[in-house]
């Protein structure tokens, strides 16, 4: 009797990394003066509409300007290459046991305490919402946080209703995350038996996985020492959220739906909130509370992650 064929990481990275350059390569031949000023019109057309980096806003975007829903697809190529591969090797099984990742509660860990890790999801990222905020309000006044206000609407009923969206409608977390913890993460567990390993595993690869996107800039400026620091920065985010979201992901049973509201609700603090502080004190917050908060998962759970099995 054959061995039942099963998709594997190598397969789905390399998929995704073809899926990737694909993309990129053909936006330069095909619309090669819009590419090269892509970013920059996209820019400046959150700038004049008083928007940030979402799903729905790159959207608003790419209508004016299609080649911009190329953005969307490379956002969306990790769980696109999952999607591609389950279907071919594994048929509509592969694909129900991908998808089933949605749900918000699974079943292939020990799920009790799921409805906790919801609560403290959504409480840590109003807290630290908040404290962007207030953080912002003490360091550069109301006035100077005008344009942050904007962005998120311009009154505190807006800007609540932005916040709470926002966490669902990221293009990394909403577009990515089927792939990275969806099938990647429950891969690479299964495979080395070690939710630390695994996720230390994933977390380089998603950090590698963004460097063609990031190659764009250095053709253009050149490879500078900023640039390597700046991408030792990323990787350890990268590590650091990827320890984060697993914990989040094994409560919950194996659910992406933690997944995507984490890597949203980061991002959301990054490109809404962040500039404010940033431009004054010249420290990434997220960051370090990132990597705090992984360091004390760590230390909580003893390295396992919350998988004790």
């Amino acid at each position: 009797m054959k061995a039942k064929k099963s998709v594997n990481f190598i397969q789905y990275y390399l998929i995704s990394l073809i899926i990737v350059i694909l993309i990129m390569a053909s936006s330069f031949f095909i619309f090669p003066v819009k590419s090269a000023t892509l970013m920059q019109d996209l820019w400046a057309f959150f700038t004049k509409k008083q928007l940030y980096p979402n799903v729905i806003s790159i959207g608003r975007f790419s209508v004016k300007d299609p080649v911009g829903f190329l953005i969307l697809l490379f956002a969306a190529a990790p769980s696109l290459s999952a999607i591609i591969l389950k279907w071919i090797i594994e048929g509509r099984n592969g694909l129900k046991n991908l998808f089933s990742r949605f749900k918000p509660i699974g079943n292939l860990f020990d799920a009790t305490d799921a409805k906790k890790i919801y609560i403290w999801i959504f409480s840590i990222y109003a807290i630290v919402s908040i404290a962007y905020i207030l953080a912002g309000i003490a360091l550069v006044g109301m006035e100077g946080m005008k344009s942050t206000f904007d962005v998120l609407g311009g009154n505190f009923l807006l800007i609540i209703i932005t916040l709470i969206i926002g966490i669902f409608i990221d293009e990394g977390g909403l577009l990515e995350e089927l792939g990275w913890r969806g099938f990647g993460l429950i891969y690479l567990v299964n495979k080395y038996k070690n939710p630390f390993v695994a996720t230390i595993l994933l977390g380089f690869f998603w950090w590698l996985w963004h460097i063609p996107r990031d190659i764009v800039g250095v053709l253009s400026t050149g490879f500078t020492l900023q640039f390597v620091s700046q991408q030792a920065l990323f990787l350890i985010l990268c590590m650091a959220l990827s320890i984060v979201i697993s914990y989040a992901v094994f409560k919950t049973g194996g659910s992406v739906i933690p997944a995507i509201l984490i890597h949203g609700g980061t991002n959301v603090w990054s490109k809404a909130l962040s500039s404010p502080l940033y431009q004054t004190i010249g420290i990434d917050f997220r960051t370090i509370f990132v990597i705090l908060l992984a360091i004390t998962i760590l230390i909580m759970t003893k390295g396992k992650l919350g998988l004790e099995k």
